[in-house]
């Protein structure tokens, strides 16, 4: 015969919990049984027997393996009870779990599977969430580690790199000595041959060539050293912070510069006008209350002659817009109440181009044309036509171009009217400063190659015409050598 179905019920949630409970686990304790209660109550009460409870049924004692008990029913050899059928109307029948205090009716089962669902689901989702933020710092930290990873590897890379440059320029340097050694060897062994050949004294001999080896290395050292680090192409490698500001001029040795451009600060100023002499002093006269320019300075040289140069090269040179018309052109002049110190200029230069106008591109005379070179690759012809045009009038400007006219090759040609033009050009550009802090290469202009002769002669003439050079007012020497044959030829005596 069958069991009813909340029986089946009971029976399957008895077997559930049994398997949930842990091996070893002792029974638990149920405290006081209900005749110590009934007893209590009563004697509390007055009564004197306590009420006979009730057995459990016939047919549940008589299970083998089952212990009966008062008030609980029938325990099996594990400790766990089943509750009888009492007069209170609970039983293993009725659909209620002693044990567990609960319903396993459908409504009961309902209720609880939901709140377990609902518990088990909020706890899930909160889980699930945490979880989240945690793979989300997780995620973060190995990115971070990552990247901190690959910024040691680079680092790591550079100083391998770093350090096989300094192994391989070590073991150059030392097979070039071995080279040099090997090289300077053979020579002494040959040396050697030649003077037992000779019969002479061979140590003498060997110490003579070592001190010839020794100086013929000082001379290509030396002349290496000259030729990186000539004053004339690079410049003396001063910042400029550290030449100007150094004193005061002696009197006779400043100049005045007005028509500055506003934003010209000391260094571009003193750019301007370091390559004529040894500067001592620049200033910039500016506004009390705002502190800006107000478009002039003074400029302050170790010697006269500087202050000369100066005022031959830089005054009249076009500072304003490329092309601005009438333009805005520098002033350079002796320092109010010094111009009695100055040596008076020559009265031979000609007066300076028309700014604006285009060259012509015309032939120059001999030795009117210029070869310019160390030019910036940013300039162009009509930066070349700015730095030059206040010196006279121009034929023709040009910067010879590569890559399809974008980059300059570093070098041109001026060429100008007058051949003394191009004498005050050169003597008043070569050296130009091209950097703001005042090293680099600077701006050299010489004569075009096949002139030179031309370029001589015009020199002499202005030599002739200066007061301040020594050959002032004084004959050529091919000149006196012509007078006096002139003379012999003539049978003139020569006083």
């Amino acid at each position: 015969m069958g069991l009813p179905d909340r029986d089946r019920d009971h029976d399957r949630d008895r077997d559930r919990d049994r398997r949930r409970e842990p091996e070893g686990k002792a029974p638990f304790d149920l405290g006081p049984s209900l005749e110590d209660s009934d007893l209590h109550s009563s004697a509390q009460s007055g009564g004197g027997q306590p009420p006979p409870s009730a057995p459990p049924p016939a047919d549940w004692t008589g299970q083998p393996g089952y212990t009966a008990h008062p008030r609980l029913g029938l325990a099996d050899s594990s400790g766990y009870y089943d509750a009888p059928p009492s007069e209170h109307g609970r039983g293993p029948s009725d659909g209620y779990d002693h044990e567990r205090g609960r319903s396993h009716s459908r409504g009961g089962r309902g209720r609880d599977h939901r709140r377990h669902s609902r518990s088990g689901r909020g706890r899930d989702r909160r889980s699930h969430s945490g979880g989240g933020r945690r793979d989300g710092r997780d995620r973060r930290d190995d990115r971070g580690r990552d990247e901190r990873d690959r910024r040691d590897d680079r680092r790591d890379d550079r100083r391998d790199d770093r350090r096989d440059d300094r192994r391989d320029d070590r073991r150059d340097d030392r097979r070039d000595d071995r080279r040099d050694d090997c090289g300077r060897d053979d020579r002494d062994r040959r040396d050697q041959r030649d003077d037992r050949a000779r019969g002479g004294d061979r140590d003498h001999g060997r110490d003579d060539r070592g001190r010839d080896d020794r100086g013929r290395d000082d001379r290509g050292r030396r002349d290496s050293d000259r030729r990186r680090r000539d004053p004339q192409i690079f410049g003396e490698h001063v910042h400029l912070k550290h030449k100007i500001n150094r004193g005061r001029a002696a009197p006779g040795c400043n100049i005045y510069v007005y028509r500055m451009p506003l934003d010209w600060d000391e260094l571009e100023f003193a750019r301007h006008f370091d390559h004529y002499g040894d500067l001592i002093s620049c200033s910039i006269v500016r506004d009390r209350d705002s502190g800006e320019s107000r478009g002039f300075g003074f400029i302050g040289y170790s010697d006269k002659e500087a202050v000369r140069k100066a005022i031959l090269g830089m005054d009249g040179l076009p500072v304003g817009p490329a092309l601005e018309l009438p333009g805005k052109f520098l002033s350079v002049s002796p320092k109010r109440g010094e111009e009695h110190l100055l040596i008076p200029f020559p009265d031979c230069y000609p007066p300076a181009g028309v700014y604006g106008t285009e060259p012509p591109n015309t032939r120059a005379p001999p030795g009117a044309n210029l070869y310019i070179y160390n030019i910036p690759t940013e300039w162009r012809d009509i930066d070349l036509y700015r730095h030059f045009i206040h010196y006279g009038q121009l034929t023709s400007v040009k910067v010879m171009m590569k890559d399809e006219n974008k980059e300059s090759r570093g070098f041109g040609f001026v060429g100008y009217v007058n051949p003394i033009s191009a004498q005050r050009a050169m003597a008043g550009m070569t050296g130009f400063c091209l950097n703001v802090d005042g090293t680099g290469k600077r701006l050299q202009v010489t004569s075009k190659r096949g002139e030179e002769t031309a370029a001589r002669k015009c020199k002499q003439e202005i030599a002739f015409k200066d007061p301040a050079h020594p050959d002032y007012q004084k004959e050529p020497p091919e000149e006196i050598e012509a007078g006096a044959a002139m003379a012999e030829s003539l049978g003139v005596k020569a006083h």
